[in-house]
């Protein structure tokens, strides 16, 4: 089984991951765990980024995972990052929501406005995650202004980090994020996906995030970049549109996204087989 280790951001917790727990990539496991003082962590210590580096360091090392894949979000994104450039051999890829660290915030976070959604469904989860990480925001406040501060100390070697990834990554950001802009992300990002082809930029819709805001397409995008990296004979098809209308009117063809698999499906329009 591939590991995927998932580092939720500062004043969260590991319930960052939720909507994506029950449905793991085939042939993976979702690992989470908090941060010191976040979650149900009862170490109250600072946080850091090369704090947090040493800790999954030690960390992966106790658990014995050969070449996990990390999925982290914002600061917990940062961490992916800066692990990767300490430690190159020892991920197989990152998939990073929302990174922080590379680029100041515009202005400081606001709670978004309640707002009606029907019971039950995605948008109604999102906002309450939401409503949740402010119920909580005061307490975990001073964590919080550590983990930025220690961002901002690391602004320059974090960049340098982004622009010298060892490693494939997927970016995932959201459309609407008011902290840090879209038009900032992709001026930042673009020269590196122009050098880097190995690299992945996905955009989700709403402002929170992927992981909660569009929780099945991001599934889907994971799946797909985590299966892109996995040995052939170890991964599991995931299937992306190649030729529309081809080899007949109203059919599709399908390859798999693996660079060494040549399956492939011919599908009528409107199927998925990523459904």
């Amino acid at each position: 089984m591939q590991p995927i280790v998932c580092l939720h951001d500062a004043g969260s917790g590991s319930r960052d991951f939720k909507p994506i727990t029950p449905v793991p990539p085939p042939g993976s496991r979702l690992v989470s765990f908090d941060w010191p003082g976040h979650g149900r962590s009862s170490d109250s210590n600072a946080i850091s980024l090369e704090g947090s580096v040493r800790l999954l360091h030690a960390l992966l090392n106790q658990l014995g995972f050969i070449q996990p894949i990390l999925l982290g979000c914002g600061f917990g994104a940062a961490v992916a990052i800066r692990y990767s450039t300490q430690y190159p051999d020892s991920i197989r890829a990152i998939v990073a929501c929302q990174p922080a660290g590379f680029m100041a915030p515009t202005t400081a976070a606001r709670p978004r406005k309640p707002k009606f959604c029907l019971p039950g469904s995605v948008q109604d989860a999102s906002q309450r995650q939401a409503l949740r990480l402010e119920a909580v925001r005061q307490e975990l406040q001073p964590l919080v202004a550590q983990a930025e501060a220690s961002l901002r100390a690391s602004k320059v070697s974090q960049q340098a980090a982004l622009a010298s990834l060892p490693c494939p990554v997927l970016f995932a950001l959201s459309r609407n994020d008011r902290r840090y802009p879209i038009k900032k992300y992709l001026e930042t990002l673009e020269p590196l996906m122009a050098k880097s082809p190995q690299h992945r930029l996905t955009v989700f819709e709403g402002s929170f995030s992927p992981i909660w805001d569009e929780p099945q397409r991001f599934a889907q995008a994971l799946n797909g970049f985590v299966q892109a990296q996995l040995p052939p004979a170890r991964h599991h098809h995931a299937w992306m549109l190649n030729a529309v209308d081809w080899p007949a009117e109203n059919t599709n063809l399908w390859k798999c996204v693996h660079p060494e698999c040549p399956a492939e499906k011919i599908l009528p329009t409107g199927e998925n087989p990523n459904a």
